[in-house]
């Protein structure tokens, strides 16, 4: 009798119900790893992360380092074109302005370019000779207004020789007359000449 009741605890009643034993033992147990909750494992088709965005600036990544973008290749600039040299000036328009220049410099000598203001230019050269002006300035000025003066009443023109400085050419009845209005000019402001008397010794041949 006492070995079927032992037996019974074992395996339980004969009516298949268990022993309060063996649920609690039972209910104790571990669960099988099939009913444990197991992270779903990523597969090849179904990547785990997203592809890394391209560095900032343009860059690449290329196994783990990042490249950078070559900036743009500039254009060189080309140099400016030299301007060309202005054209030399005419020496006669030169002249012809120092002239003017003269006739503004000295309004009370009242020059006109009329024969009769070669005399007041005399007058000038010796006053500016009693002050000692002698200079380079002051030879243009008053042997280009002595130049003008002689084209406007007689023939002739502005002329330079190959070797020599630049003249009045005066056209005569037989020949030309080449008067240095500048040599000229350098003389009277030393007191050695006159505007007036020169033109006077050349007037009869023209």
């Amino acid at each position: 009798m006492k070995l079927l009741q032992r037996l019974t605890g074992l395996f339980g009643s004969k009516d298949g119900s268990q022993s309060p034993e063996a649920a609690t033992e039972q209910t104790a147990s571990p669960t099988s790893p099939t009913d444990a909750s197991v992270p779903p494992q990523s597969t090849p088709d179904s990547p785990t992360s997203e592809p890394a965005a391209p560095a900032a600036g343009g860059g690449t990544e290329s196994g783990g380092v990042v490249e950078e973008a070559e900036p743009p290749v500039e254009a060189e600039a080309t140099a400016p074109e030299p301007e060309p040299e202005p054209e030399p000036r005419d020496r006669t328009e030169v002249f012809r302005e120092q002239a003017a220049a003269c006739v503004e410099d000295w309004p009370a000598a009242e020059l006109d370019y009329s024969l009769a203001s070669l005399e007041r230019l005399d007058d000038l050269a010796t006053e500016l000779a009693a002050e000692g002006d002698r200079d380079k300035q002051l030879v243009l000025s008053l042997g280009s207004y002595f130049g003008e003066t002689l084209l406007r009443e007689a023939e002739g023109e502005w002329q330079k020789p190959d070797s020599g400085a630049w003249a009045v050419v005066l056209t005569g009845e037989e020949t030309d007359i080449t008067l240095n209005v500048f040599q000229i000019a350098d003389s009277a402001l030393a007191g050695t000449s006159r505007f007036a008397a020169t033109y006077r010794s050349v007037e009869q041949r023209l």
